[in-house]
């Protein structure tokens, strides 16, 4: 049995019929409040906002001073340590954009995703010039609970910027319908 579309009562005269979860999308920015069904994102967003430069040493990670939202038990931040806890097996995409001013005795700036003992994860970025944006992202496949962080991986001091928001992460755990299959390519 097909479900019926949840017609939000706020915007009865624009006929706007909602579909999915907590959708934002509607002139009166409400909440549905009704089941998706597909999928349903939740996470983290953290930022740094600080006004005074920051050195940052080669594999020390990023610590995030403001939580901007957080919408799941499945994800944790630890500020004192920069970890970042996926409590709960699934796919997460993490997103990262930072400002730099520069590094010590390198021409690039690279960070990674790494795990809490330091191992490179994937989705290392890195910027060809030592002062400039840099940004990342990548998809993690979690089996157990497992710490990760944006890690300094380019082998040097860098200085971040002084102009705030200085960096951003988000991390977004992607829920799979009962439904949804792996993708199995044709032979």
């Amino acid at each position: 049995m097909k479900k019926k579309p949840y017609r939000c009562p706020c915007c009865i005269p624009s006929r706007l019929y909602i579909y999915n979860f907590n959708c934002h999308c509607h002139p009166c920015n409400r909440t549905c409040n009704k089941e998706s069904p597909a999928c349903e994102l939740v996470g983290i967003q953290a930022q740094l906002e600080t006004a005074t430069p920051v050195n940052i040493n080669d594999a020390e990670p990023i610590r995030f001073d403001k939580i901007l939202k957080h919408s799941t038990k499945d994800i944790t931040y630890n500020q004192n340590t920069g970890l970042f806890t996926l409590h709960a097996p699934g796919s997460y995409t993490v997103n990262w954009d930072i400002s730099v001013e520069g590094s010590h005795h390198t021409s690039f700036i690279q960070l990674a995703i790494t795990s809490g003992d330091n191992h490179k994860v994937e989705g290392a970025s890195t910027l060809p010039l030592s002062v400039g944006q840099l940004s990342g992202d990548c998809l993690i496949r979690v089996k157990k609970p497992t710490t990760i962080q944006l890690t300094n991986t380019t082998g040097d001091i860098i200085q971040l910027s002084r102009y705030t928001p200085v960096a951003n992460i988000t991390i977004t755990k992607v829920g799979e319908s009962k439904k949804a299959q792996r993708f199995q390519p044709k032979r």
